[in-house]
């Protein structure tokens, strides 16, 4: 496992092997409660543990043929411009768990090619204190996201997006100022927010948390 500390790469990290774990040595904080955008939310059924002792700054990318786990990181780049990943994902299976993935100006994630991931426990969007995420998580061409048990924060544009065919599975995920970019299943019933789109799927969102919101991610 990876010691706690601050870590900068000089250059993307890319990751081509299959197998692969990059672990915190001590990944979760197990309180009852956490700190989320300065306000205090209940972790319920263990739901959002991501606070991480490994803070990484840089880019990575993990490639067609790799597969794997990361576990307890938090990874964060100052993006050159809104579509420039902070972590980006052409192989798969890949398990992100109880990470912070951070854009600063930029993509948090981005998956795409046949790239194929589970986000599970996880923050993702913006760094507090630096210019807002654009984009949370994009998934493009034939990938496929799956995010649950998550939370979505700060993203400018869009928390969560699935293009041109992408598949993309969002359960029991908290959005906090993010939309959702993606089409809602015809058996899906009850009420659904405008701000989703219609382009890419969209299946199994938490209605409860994004019953009501607007455009701009506020509640109406």
């Amino acid at each position: 496992g990876m010691e706690a500390g601050e870590y900068s790469l000089a250059r993307a990290l890319i990751i081509k092997s299959k197998g692969v774990r990059l672990v915190a040595q001590d990944p979760i904080s197990r309180e009852d409660s956490i700190e989320l955008s300065g306000k205090r939310a209940r972790a319920r059924n263990d739901a959002f543990h991501f606070l991480s002792v490994v803070r990484m700054w840089g880019q990575i990318s993990l490639f067609t043929e790799s597969s794997g786990q990361l576990e307890g990181l938090t990874l964060i780049r100052e993006a050159p411009a809104a579509n420039e990943p902070t972590l980006d994902i052409l192989g798969g299976p890949w398990a992100l768990t109880s990470c912070g993935l951070r854009s600063v100006a930029g993509t948090a994630v981005l998956v795409y090619g046949k790239g194929n991931v589970t986000i599970s426990r996880c923050a993702i969007g913006s760094l507090t204190g630096f210019a807002k995420a654009e984009y949370g998580v994009t998934g493009t061409d034939s990938s496929t996201t799956r995010i649950e048990r998550s939370s979505i924060e700060s993203c400018r544009i869009k928390g969560a997006r699935f293009l041109r065919g992408a598949r993309g599975v969002v359960v029991e995920c908290m959005l906090e100022r993010s939309t959702l970019h993606g089409k809602k299943p015809k058996s899906e019933k009850g009420p659904h927010p405008e701000a989703l789109g219609s382009l890419g799927t969209l299946e199994g969102a938490s209605m409860g948390t994004l019953q009501g919101q607007s455009d701009t991610g506020e509640r109406e």
